[in-house]
């Protein structure tokens, strides 16, 4: 399978491309600056002797400008698949609008020109799967169970991935299956949000932030790459898919596991205005959640590798 990925050498994205090669599919990754890309996935595909150098030949980096048409779009044609995963990062910032205008630019526009290159494409690829995330529910302050199916929210996030998915979604005009895979908190060791939110614990001040009782919707980047991989080669899955973990804890129960696998304790408790003081509209995407269940996966039958909250935590901080 030849696959098109935006946002390859992000968090997710690396660990994507490394499947990708790992299983023998080629991979044009389209990135701002070539030369850092290249240094970037070179330390991260593969291991052992030759395995680098067969991996480096599998992958093809090639510049792009995600506001803007240009020579990238014709890389799409022939292509298997798009896997759109860049975005600009929101996580522990002020949602201004300068910050939204980036976002909006990195996800919505990005995806509305790899739509238009499938359109010029002669040979359009017949997959096209595109993050999205849980904030497309809204921020909640209830424990209601949210499928696929739950309508979305009216908060600047949820705005903003109803437009990223409808721009992904328009590549079913052009006969693709679209898989918007809406992310819950990735967590791994090496990067994300988990290094940030185990490093109070380290100093003994970790705890729950606000009240504690909204839910947190969490899934290991492992799962995520293995699912991103059934997205694109089961044509059974189709539309939102909630990639979270099956176990649903508010953040105080996550907190508490965090504490307990760090063993240190989880007290410090951060209030509602501390965080609103920081982080202005943005803390609503902590202080609100979404207890986001995935019901598509497990209708399919995926089994995680890392169902359960502690487990999880316990293979992400043993790195």
């Amino acid at each position: 399978m030849k696959v098109v990925i935006t946002g390859g050498t992000g968090f997710v994205g690396q660990a994507v491309v490394r499947a990708l090669v790992e299983r023998g599919d080629s991979v044009v990754v389209l990135t701002r600056d070539p030369f850092e890309a290249t240094e970037r996935l070179r330390a991260g595909i593969g291991e052992g002797p030759g395995s680098a150098r067969r991996g480096e030949e599998r992958v093809q980096l090639r510049a792009w400008e995600p506001d803007r048409s240009g020579s990238w779009q014709e890389h799409v044609d022939g292509s298997d698949a798009i896997l759109h995963l860049a975005g600009e990062s929101l996580a522990a910032s002020r949602l201004g609008e300068k910050l939204m205008a980036r976002a909006h630019q990195s996800r919505v526009r990005a995806a509305e020109l790899l739509v238009e290159a499938m359109e010029k494409a002669s040979a359009p690829p017949r997959v096209f799967v595109s993050a999205s995330g849980v904030g497309y529910y809204g921020s909640r302050h209830d424990d209601v169970a949210l499928t696929e199916d739950a309508p979305p929210g009216d908060d600047l996030l949820a705005r903003l991935c109803v437009d990223w998915e409808n721009a992904a979604r328009a590549a079913e005009r052009h006969g693709a299956r679209v898989v918007c895979a809406r992310l819950g908190v990735v967590i791994d060791g090496d990067g994300g949000a988990l290094p940030l939110m185990a490093r109070p614990y380290r100093f003994f001040v970790g705890g729950p932030l606000g009240a504690g009782t909204q839910y947190f919707a969490w899934v290991h980047r492992e799962d995520v790459v293995r699912v991103v991989l059934r997205c694109l080669d089961d044509s059974s899955i189709a539309g939102p898919v909630n990639l979270t973990a099956p176990e649903t804890v508010t953040n105080e129960q996550f907190s508490i596991a965090l504490g307990q696998v760090l063993r240190r304790p989880s007290w410090t408790r951060v209030p509602d205005w501390a965080l609103r003081a920081a982080l202005g509209e943005g803390a609503e995407v902590v202080l609100g959640g979404q207890r986001a269940v995935p019901r598509k996966l497990l209708d399919a039958g995926y089994e995680w590798r890392y169902p359960r909250v502690r487990e999880a935590l316990r293979a992400a901080l043993a790195r």
